[in-house]
Formats: C-alpha cells, structure tokens, sequence
C-alpha cells in the first residue's frame, strides 16, 4: 500500500511539473518578451557582442566573421537611441566582434575575428571605455 502512495504521488508531482514546464515555456516566455524594444538598427551590419556598464551606457560589437562586413564597436551613452562609432586600430577591418568584456568603466577587451586573416584577428584592450 505504502508504494502504490508513493508511486502515486510521484505521478501527481511529475504532472505538475510537467503542466507547470509548459506554463513556462509558452505564457510566461510570451509575456517576458514583450519586454524587449528594438532601440535601434545599425545599417549593414549584424550586432554579434555587447556590454552594457548601467542602463544608459554600453557598447555593440558588429560584424559576422564569414562575411565581407566591417568588424565595428559601437558606443551609448543614452540607452541605445544614438550610437557613435569607437576608433579600432584598423578602421577597415572585415569580420566579427566577437565578444566584449570590461574589467571596470575604463579598463576592457574586446576578441576579433577576420574575415580573411591578415593578421588583426586577436584579443584587443581598451584603456578610455571602448571609445579607442
């Protein structure tokens, strides 16, 4: 008797988490992505890597590594809605950004990768907040 309980309460609690997975997977990931907003577009290319310090103030690396596109970092300091272009050491470098991270507000990396290497794929450090 003390198994057919436990094995009935073991099908109870296996179908709730079951109903509840599903609960989750469809309403609640429906509702949360009603949450995100296009900011903005940057014409040309693909955004591939970002790091945002605080809501207003981040940076978007672009480019796609198998495409013939600028690898480019962008910068905010309004959320998104205006972005300026920061000045890597190759201004005509095609491919990928392809991940930023920063130590603290100043101090960062950002990882590139070519399109055609030419010897500008490589791990690159920034000292003034991903302006330079």
């Amino acid at each position: 008797m003390k198994t057919v309980k436990l094995k009935l309460h073991r099908t109870i609690v296996v179908s709730v988490l079951s109903v509840l997975c599903v609960l989750c997977a469809t309403g609640i990931n429906e509702l949360e992505a009603q949450n995100w907003s296009k900011v903005a577009q940057l014409q040309g290319t693909f955004g591939s890597s970002a790091y945002f310090f605080n809501a207003q103030e981040g940076l978007i690396g672009t480019g796609h590594y198998l495409s013939n596109i600028p690898a480019q970092i962008y910068n905010t300091e309004d959320g998104g809605a205006t972005w300026r272009l920061s000045q890597l050491p190759n201004p005509n470098l095609r491919g990928q950004v392809t991940d930023i991270f920063f130590h603290d507000r100043l101090h960062g990396w950002a990882t590139i990768r070519e399109y055609n290497e030419t010897g500008w794929s490589g791990v690159y450090r920034s000292t003034d907040g991903g302006l330079t």
